[in-house]
């Protein structure tokens, strides 16, 4: 209350995760925001948001020394408040650094090569049936896709070969690593499901 406008951009919010003691709380880590970050945000508002904390007071300083998913809001007088939400989305791989971390990037190198035993999703009047499949998933912010493929015109009626390379860029470090590939039936008003895999891509990178 009371603070100038240079004051308030000068402002700095400190979010501090503590482990409790008997006597005496010691610190694990903490990161240091700007308020003004957070102001200029859409609706003024961060939503689950995972923060890299460092421990000024430890001798490895300059090393992540934990990680918190947050949600806050700054607010003026004439703005209108945003309901902060519960997280169900345990995926999100965003991660905000301190300033004094660089940060670090590997490459991911994917190889979709074939689907088999498919199902036949499309009906047709005629045969059996057929699905016109391709591959779709969300990976370090980068959304991946492959070509679709009818796989009546494959030779097998439930087999799609796509044969297919994508190089992802993944700033480290990660938070989750799941990676949901979606084999999908295309279709001109709602692409279908018809099965997914999921692994842990984290522990790939992690064998370099």
């Amino acid at each position: 209350m009371g603070q100038s406008v240079a004051e308030l951009e000068q402002t700095k919010i400190t979010i501090k995760l503590q482990e409790k003691g008997f006597l005496n709380n010691s610190l694990i880590g903490q990161v240091e925001l700007d308020l003004t970050f957070i102001y200029n945000l859409e609706n003024h508002t961060k939503q689950h948001s995972w923060m890299a904390l460092i421990n000024p007071d430890s001798e490895d300083f300059a090393s992540i020394a934990a990680y918190l998913k947050i949600s806050g809001s700054v607010y003026g007088v004439d703005d209108t408040p945003v309901e902060l939400k519960m997280d169900e989305n345990d995926d999100d791989d965003n991660c905000v650094m301190p300033a004094s971390l660089k940060p670090k990037y590997t490459q991911l190198k994917m190889h979709i090569i074939k689907g088999e035993n498919l199902p036949k999703l499309d009906f047709k009047m005629i045969g059996s049936g057929k699905m016109d499949a391709f591959v779709s998933a969300k990976i370090g912010g980068k959304t991946i896709k492959t070509q679709t493929k009818d796989t009546s015109k494959s030779g097998k009626e439930d087999e799609a070969v796509w044969n297919e390379t994508f190089l992802i860029p993944i700033r480290m470090p990660i938070m989750s690593g799941k990676l949901i590939l979606n084999v999908m039936d295309y279709d001109t008003v709602n692409d279908e499901q018809a099965g997914a895999l999921i692994f842990n891509y984290k522990e790939l990178l992690q064998r370099e």
